[in-house]
C-alpha cells in the first residue's frame, strides 16, 4: 500500500531530507512508548556510524550517503528486552529480519552507497575546500547539502553534488551485486519525493501499525497510482471471471 506523506510539524519538516516521514514515525513511537529505542545511521566525517535514540527529544539524523558497517553489531549489543525500531538499508534489513522477526524495520530505497573517497571527490568538484577543514558530518536537508566542519556549516546545492557522484567508480563493492533496492524484508519503505515529501510503501501489518501511531503528526493520502492499480486489477479480474464463466457455459 502506497501513501504520499509529509510531516505536519514544520519544525520537523525543516530538519528533514524530504518529507520527514521517518523522523516523525520514530518520534511518535518513542513518545507513545511503543518502542524504547530507535537504531539509526548518522553521518560521521565522510563515513557513517550508528546512533541509538532513546527519547523523542533526542536529535534524529537526516539522510547520509555512506554505508554504515556498525549497524547490526550495535543492534546485537543492545538489551534484548527493549522493543526497537531500526532504520536500515535493504541489505541490512534482510539480516535484521533473520536476527529478530519482531523488530519494526524502516528502509530507505537504496540503489547504491558510496565509498568515502567518492563523497570527498564530489565535494571537491563542487568547490568545497576539503583539504582546509575537518569534515564532521554531511547531510541532505531538502535540496541542500549541509557540510558541517568543526566550527561552521556550509550549504551546497544537492543536485550539483549528486551529479558529481561517480557511482560506477566509487560505489561499495557489495552494492554492485545487490538486487534488493526496495527493502523486501522491511515493514515500511520510504522513497524521496522531489525533496519535499515522501512516498511510503507499507509492506506488513506491523508497518501499518507503526504508521498509524504517527498519523496525527503526518499529512497523508493514498497515492493515485495505488487507485489506478486497483482499478486495473478489478478489470482484469472481471475479464478472467467472464472468460471462465463463458467456458463453463459453453461446455
Amino acid at each position: 500500500m502506497y501513501y504520499r506523506v509529509r510531516s505536519s510539524k514544520i519544525e520537523l519538516w525543516n530538519e528533514s531530507s524530504s518529507g520527514g516521514a521517518v523522523r516523525t514515525i520514530i518520534k511518535a513511537l518513542l513518545r507513545k512508548d511503543v518502542v524504547g529505542q530507535a537504531v539509526m545511521t548518522s553521518s560521521r566525517g565522510f563515513g557513517a556510524e550508528t546512533v541509538v535514540i532513546n527519547k523523542p527529544t533526542d536529535p534524529i539524523p537526516a539522510t547520509c550517503y555512506a554505508y554504515n558497517s556498525s549497524l547490526i553489531q550495535t543492534f546485537l549489543s543492545l538489551p534484548k528486552d527493549v522493543r526497537k525500531v531500526v532504520v536500515a538499508l535493504p541489505c541490512q534489513a534482510k539480516a535484521m529480519r533473520n536476527i529478530d522477526s519482531s523488530t519494526l524495520i524502516i528502509s530507505p530505497v537504496c540503489f547504491q552507497t558510496i565509498e568515502e573517497e567518492g563523497i570527498a571527490n564530489a565535494l571537491y568538484k563542487c568547490g568545497f575546500p576539503i583539504h582546509n577543514f575537518k569534515v564532521e558530518s554531511i547531510y541532505r536537508i531538502h535540496d541542500k547539502l549541509l557540510v558541517n566542519t568543526f566550527n561552521e556549516s556550509t550549504e551546497l546545492s544537492f543536485n550539483r553534488f549528486w551529479n558529481q557522484l561517480k557511482f560506477y567508480h566509487f560505489s561499495n563493492p557489495q552494492c554492485r551485486e545487490c538486487r534488493d533496492h526496495l527493502g523486501m524484508s522491511a515493514d515500511i519503505v520510504v522513497f524521496d519525493d522531489k525533496h519535499r515529501s515522501n512516498i511510503v510503501l507499507v509492506r506488513t501489518i506491523r508497518g501499518i501499525d507503526g504508521l498509524a501511531n504517527a498519523i496525527d503528526d503526518l499529512k497523508i493520502k493514498s497515492d493515485r497510482f495505488q487507485k489506478l492499480k486497483l482499478a486495473v486489477n478489478y478489470k482484469v479480474l472481471r475479464r478472467y471471471v467472464a472468460t471462465l464463466l463463458g467456458k463453463i457455459l459453453h461446455r
